[in-house]
């Protein structure tokens, strides 16, 4: 007795959001306060951060560092940086600045997405560099020590 043949294709976070854009055009992908997206336009957002990442110089395999919190932006990137080729590195908005300064260095992160986060009496809480190795456009030359 010969078995059927059976026709397969591996499940990947793209090929998830992309079916999904497709068969869910009207369904909520993100709920965020008041901001609403279905999956279309998440897919599209996915899409333009990863054409941005390319478009910065990102490699494949690269490692791009997101200090955020939970909102949007981070969960675009764990569809968005491993479509450009990337690796994600989501550090935890908890984090001193000497753990989040040891992460970077250790990963070589080539960019780094950070939200801008007021803590401690209202002072930027983040007192590294923006970007890991070599600097970034914000601040050329400059180094995480």
């Amino acid at each position: 007795m010969s078995s059927p043949e059976v026709s397969y294709s591996f499940l990947t976070p793209q090929s998830f959001l992309e079916r999904s854009a497709y068969v869910f055009r009207n369904k909520h992908a993100v709920v965020y306060r008041q901001q609403q997206w279905a999956y279309p336009e998440f897919a599209a957002r996915v899409n333009q951060l990863a054409s941005a990442l390319r478009g910065w110089g990102l490699r494949k395999g690269d490692r791009v560092a997101f200090l955020c919190p939970n909102i949007p932006p981070l969960l675009e990137a764990h569809f968005g940086v491993p479509l450009a080729g990337g690796v994600l590195v989501a550090m935890n908005t908890r984090l001193s600045p000497d753990d989040i300064r040891y992460i970077l260095n250790d990963c070589g992160a080539r960019l780094l997405w950070r939200q801008h986060l007021h803590y401690r009496g209202g002072t930027d809480y983040l007192q590294t560099p923006c970007c890991a190795r070599g600097g970034c456009h914000r601040h050329p030359g400059r180094k995480t020590g």
